[in-house]
């Protein structure tokens, strides 16, 4: 495989992932509204987080990523303690999810 055909194959997977994502932020906000009151939530939420924050930079989105990953180490505490959110910390990934959508947003031009 050269070069130009792998640059190709990565372009392609990050156009799927920006598509994806407003879906994604979805499920993640369908989520968080169960988290002040399911641990469970708090765990799925975590590992939705971790798999984009891993992500998203390798397809081109190294800004979603670091936010991501914030936004997991917000949760961790809770994750790890088997505890839901607290109202402070799901005010803290409403936000974080916020930019996220905006960083998606200023991608629009070149994955759209």
């Amino acid at each position: 495989m050269g070069t130009d055909d792998f640059r190709s194959r990565i372009f392609a997977l990050g156009q799927r992932f920006h598509a994806r994502l407003p879906g994604q932020l979805s499920e993640l906000e369908a989520t968080l509204a169960t988290a002040t009151a399911d641990p469970a939530a708090v765990v799925s939420l975590r590992m939705a987080l971790h798999a984009m924050a891993g992500n998203a930079p390798t397809l081109g989105f190294p800004q979603i990523g670091t936010e991501a990953r914030r936004l997991e180490a917000v949760i961790a505490p809770a994750a790890e303690a088997n505890r839901s959110l607290t109202d402070y910390e799901k005010r803290q990934v409403e936000d974080g999810l916020e930019t996220l959508r905006a960083l998606r947003d200023e991608q629009n031009e070149t994955y759209s």
